[in-house]
């Protein structure tokens, strides 16, 4: 009789569906070392039949995610090879998954190698403009390095997508003030309000949040978006930093909704 891993792992290997991968993994214990051979066994078969038998790029994705945490150096030319696969059903390109996943797991094997990649998938034109990636997954395997000059370069060039934004703005909080403050004039504007609140979080958590407290009361006194006005009021009171708090009572006047809101963060102060 077969063991619940054996019985497991064939269902891995009979898996038609990205669901039916996560299934059988799930089931998995993370140290069986039989599971990478399915997986790339699988992934090499689809692979040699392109886009015919795996339209979307979707099972190779699952598979390839299946791989972190159980990749070996061996699988460094698969990775790179996937990290250059661009798949199209006209008019989208789409093996844009392919190459998050991918990603994520040369991350694991070659922290360097992953970096250079992932600068280039940070500007990848083919970046999805509903989830971001690949370039999101770029934009925290950099993060995560800590290189943070590409971070700061991708927000500078118009056309980037709003969750791409969003990771690169959550990395910069050590970045000079004086670069920040403009990208909060660039970005203040911003109608996303993904991209609003995280430059709220850089704005507030910054260590020269003083400096730049006109910056982020701005989005205060002029964001249309009002979840993001209270989320930025509440940010302020929360941060306990007392040129903020002035800063933010100073606001306390303002009429309709946008004053309540600021009265209603400040009444959660200690008296």
């Amino acid at each position: 009789m077969k063991t619940f891993t054996e019985r497991a792992l064939d269902a891995l290997s009979r898996a038609r569906t990205p669901h039916a991968v996560a299934g059988a993994l799930e089931a998995l214990p993370p140290d069986e070392g039989r599971v990478r051979e399915v997986l790339l066994e699988k992934y090499t078969a689809l692979t040699a039949e392109g886009p015919r038998r795996d339209p979307g790029c979707f099972m190779r994705s699952a598979l390839l995610s299946g791989l972190i945490g159980r990749a070996s150096a061996f699988d460094t030319p698969l990775l790179e090879a996937a990290l250059w696969t661009y798949e199209f059903i006209p008019p989208n390109e789409v093996a844009k998954g392919l190459r998050a996943s991918a990603l994520l797991v040369l991350g694991e094997l070659d922290d360097e190698l992953a970096g250079y990649h992932a600068v280039r998938l940070l500007g990848d034109r083919h970046t999805s403009p509903m989830s971001g990636e690949p370039a999101v997954t770029a934009a925290r395997l950099l993060a995560a390095q800590h290189q943070v000059l590409p971070l700061y370069q991708r927000l500078t060039l118009p056309g980037t997508a709003s969750e791409v934004a969003a990771e690169c703005l959550h990395a910069l909080e050590g970045a000079p003030a004086s670069l920040i403050r403009r990208l909060a004039e660039q970005y203040g504007g911003a109608s996303d309000g993904l991209v609003l609140l995280a430059l709220v979080d850089l704005l507030s958590g910054h260590a020269q949040a003083a400096v730049l407290a006109q910056a982020l009361l701005s989005v205060v006194e002029r964001c249309p978006d009002l979840d993001v006005v209270r989320y930025a009021a509440m940010t302020v009171v929360a941060g306990r930093k007392s040129e903020l708090i002035d800063a933010l009572r100073k606001r306390a006047s303002l009429e309709g909704p946008r004053g309540e809101l600021v009265r209603e963060a400040l009444s959660l102060l200690p008296a």
